[in-house]
């Protein structure tokens, strides 16, 4: 049982760290799945690799779907930062330079 424990984290470390996109898509494939599950020897064997596939696939959907959301926060945080300075393009600041009134009132006093 401590090989099967041994396999299936080295399994997880070797999925989550140091591996590109195109491993982990030829990894969570239909066919990468049934030749994993046609290695197997006994049921000892299968009954890790299982839990393997249903954790492998069950970890990609949660990821995927928490990195859509972040996607989506992001896109909204930087449309709102474009339209605060949109408005801030359109409102020039006023200073009593810009007021003529008040330049020449500053003058003649």
């Amino acid at each position: 049982m401590i090989e099967f424990n041994y396999a299936y984290f080295k399994n997880k470390l070797d999925l989550h760290y140091g591996r590109n996109q195109q491993d982990i898509d030829e990894i969570t494939s239909k066919e990468s799945i049934i030749l994993k599950i046609n290695q197997c020897r006994n049921i000892n064997e299968l009954e890790v690799t299982i839990r393997d596939i249903i954790d492998d696939l069950s970890q990609e959907l949660i990821l995927n779907q928490n990195c859509q959301a972040k996607i989506n926060q992001l896109k909204e945080g930087i449309n709102n930062l474009s339209s605060e300075f949109k408005g801030q393009l359109s409102c020039f600041p006023q200073t009593k330079l810009a007021d003529v009134s008040s330049v020449e009132q500053t003058l003649i006093n």
